[in-house]
């Protein structure tokens, strides 16, 4: 008994160091992606007005309701797991459709349409895929010590985040200054989106304990 719960605390030592790292890498996703000035100054530089950037706010309080789905999924599926890495493999491609609305032959007002939608379909993912993840790390992380790691991996990926925001500043400051701020923003988000499906595909080697589903539970 005692070599299978030491097996058994090394293979959850692992699977919590790839959950943490990850973080780490999602985080650096939305960094350098969702959050910060580069994104503004990006969309403010292919003409997006005030009213835009409210329609953005606004989209992204709405699809709040996509949680609705994503926890209806949860609980009707047998494996969240392959669910949930689709989901959030496609959250995060999405964004590559906004980095193209540069080259589309549209017109400005046409671009940042094409940009909305796209972020609202990315965001709509993400939502939708949010209460999957979080079903799925309840039934994984122990109850006695579920406080104690949450925050232990918050403040790594809290500190590691501190040196990100500095290293995007620098990097961002340099395209702005020679007048290429779409072009730094799309290199910048690139990077982001491959470190963020680099997090996903980390999550493959974690395992995912048999959750009990709740039958007949109506959608409301």
């Amino acid at each position: 008994m005692h070599g299978q719960r030491t097996v058994a605390d090394q293979e959850w030592k692992r699977s919590w160091r790839k959950i943490t790292w990850a973080g780490f890498l999602g985080s650096t996703y939305y960094l350098l992606c969702i959050g910060g000035a580069p994104r503004v100054k990006y969309l403010t530089e292919l003409d997006a007005t005030p009213f835009d950037f409210g329609v953005i706010s606004s989209l992204g309080a709405i699809v709040i309701a996509f949680q609705v789905l994503g926890s209806l999924v949860a609980n009707r599926v047998v494996r969240r797991k392959p669910v949930w890495i689709t989901l959030a493999v496609l959250h995060r491609l999405t964004f590559l459709a906004a980095l193209a609305a540069p080259g589309l032959p549209f017109s400005p007002r046409a671009r940042i349409a094409w940009i909305l939608c796209v972020f609202f379909c990315h965001d709509a993912l993400a939502q939708t895929s949010v209460p999957m993840w979080y079903s799925w790390m309840a039934d994984l992380v122990p109850a006695e010590s579920m406080s104690r790691h949450w925050a232990t991996r918050q403040r790594f990926i809290t500190a590691a985040q501190i040196g990100v925001m500095v290293l995007i500043a620098v990097t961002f400051h340099f395209f702005e200054k020679s007048g290429r701020v779409v072009l730094g923003f799309t290199v910048m988000a690139a990077v982001g989106v491959m470190l963020g499906v680099a997090d996903i595909l980390m999550f493959l080697g974690v395992p995912e304990p048999e959750h009990e589903r709740t039958a007949g539970t109506h959608w409301k």
